[in-house]
């Protein structure tokens, strides 16, 4: 070992409780690190500090903390152009929400009434659009073979969320559970 070298030797514990606490507790750190980095004042060694710098950084970290938990509900709407949302007791209702981050998350589970023409199932107001088309795959129940299926949902930079027509034909529910996407925020 050199001078004024430092080793610590970490043993992962065999518990996987025990794993999954350090994890958090390192987590932890990581978060205060990178908070402590933003923050606006820096205090360096035997240099004296004033309580308004002190409180400047607690302020910022208040308002940080606050705003990463102020997470906006989700927005149930009803779904446009012949589609539904599949039965509320049993499935989520189509809704929308964006997170502090500015990700927008889809959910919920429609359907589309026979004979239609295939339109978009809802177009999502300016500030939780895509800069440009973006394209998912999403689960469906396809009644032809009576089993789980997967089919392409669009996401223009008009706010459209449109099925590919093979979501639709022989279809039960659309899940739009776990889309997502960084709004463009116009």
């Amino acid at each position: 070992m050199r001078q004024h070298e430092i080793v610590i030797r970490l043993r992962l514990p065999d518990s996987p409780q025990k794993r999954w606490l350090l994890a958090g507790i390192v987590t932890m750190v990581g978060v205060g690190a990178i908070a402590y980095a933003a923050v606006p004042n820096s205090f360096s060694p035997n240099t004296p500090i004033s309580s308004k710098s002190v409180n400047d950084n607690f302020t910022y970290l208040d308002n940080r903390i606050t705003t990463a938990t102020n997470v906006e509900p989700t927005h149930t709407v009803t779904p446009i152009n012949d589609w539904s949302n599949v039965d509320p007791a049993k499935y989520s209702s189509f809704g929308y929400f964006k997170d502090p981050l500015g990700i927008v998350h889809l959910r919920g589970f429609v359907k589309e009434s026979p004979n239609s023409s295939h339109l978009a199932i809802y177009a999502l107001p300016s500030t939780y659009r895509p800069a440009s088309q973006l394209i998912f795959g999403a689960s469906y129940f396809n009644t032809n073979t009576n089993a789980p299926s997967v089919c392409t949902i669009y996401v223009d930079a008009a706010g459209n969320i449109t099925p590919d027509p093979t979501c639709s034909v022989t279809t039960t529910w659309v899940s739009l559970e776990g889309i997502t996407f960084r709004a463009d925020g116009n």
